[in-house]
């Protein structure tokens, strides 16, 4: 288990969001803690993302080329909303990852970026 600096940007045509925070990667799975005390983990080897927090939990699977079913279950209410996610493409570098894909028509690219220090 190590600690890493990362910077997170989600963004589509609408807004982009940026975190810099730290991570925590265990057997190929990196835990954040986002702003709003969302809990995200990345899976690397499965490609899955999940968000969770007290209202929700969002598990999306990007599999290139293919169109999934992401799941968002809505705590309080027991209720999943699914979505169809048409992953484009997956880049990866070490633990940089970027994922380029659409939900209803509207393009997303989330991306994270490992921030190593340079002397």
């Amino acid at each position: 288990m190590s600690k890493i600096k990362i910077k997170v940007e989600i963004i589509n045509e609408e807004e982009r969001q940026i975190l810099d925070t730290t991570g925590i990667l265990s057997n190929e799975i990196l835990k954040y803690l986002e702003e709003n005390k969302t809990l995200v983990l990345w899976n690397y080897e499965k490609n899955i993302l999940t968000r969770e927090n007290d209202e929700w939990k969002m598990t999306y699977l990007f599999v290139p080329q293919k169109k999934t079913t992401g799941i968002i279950k809505m705590k309080d209410m027991q209720r999943n909303i699914k979505l169809e996610i048409e992953t484009e493409k997956i880049e990866r570098k070490d633990h940089d990852i970027k994922i380029y894909y659409l939900i209803e028509g509207k393009k997303y690219l989330y991306q994270i970026e490992e921030i190593k220090w340079v002397y």
